[in-house]
């Protein structure tokens, strides 16, 4: 797969989007799906601002129909966040798992950590703060943004 290609696979129900969302992904495929929209996300490398665009197209041509994001990338939660309308029409879309990505102050060890919403919801509505210990120094990390679980509130 060239660096700039992108690609959409089904896969046990659930799409697959691989490679750099970018102007050239084509979200035609998906047009078909049933609803609800199942899209795992781990393999999106990269995304630039016509490829976001277009895929906001496409969501609002999905209208209300639910959708689950899966897997999302750290990258992908950003632009949850700056853009909410990549939560679908009606803000019907839900994340369900995600990496979180986390640094280390004391080393600079920066890592990136699966997550699921369903268990880390509960914490965050128990003003429970989240950890990490380094596993290059042993010391506690920090959320790499502050504001990265904003999605799960918004």
């Amino acid at each position: 797969m060239a660096s700039d290609s992108f690609s959409i696979n089904l896969k046990d129900g659930c799409y697959h989007f691989s490679g750099v969302l970018n102007e050239f992904a084509n979200f035609e495929v998906l047009k078909m799906a049933s609803d609800p929209l199942r899209l795992n996300l781990s393999q999106l490398s990269k995304m630039n601002s016509i490829g976001i665009r277009n895929f906001l197209r496409f969501l609002a041509d999905w209208g209300t129909k639910e959708i689950y994001y899966e897997h999302a990338t750290s990258e992908f939660i950003d632009q949850v966040n700056m853009i909410p309308s990549m939560k679908g029409a009606a803000n019907q879309a839900k994340i369900l798992s995600f990496n979180v990505p986390w640094q280390c102050l004391s080393c600079d060890h920066e890592d990136e950590v699966y997550m699921e919403a369903a268990k880390v919801e509960p914490l965050l509505e128990d003003n429970k703060e989240l950890s990490r210990t380094c596993p290059k120094c042993g010391k506690e990390m920090s959320l790499l943004v502050d504001s990265f679980f904003d999605f799960l509130t918004s």
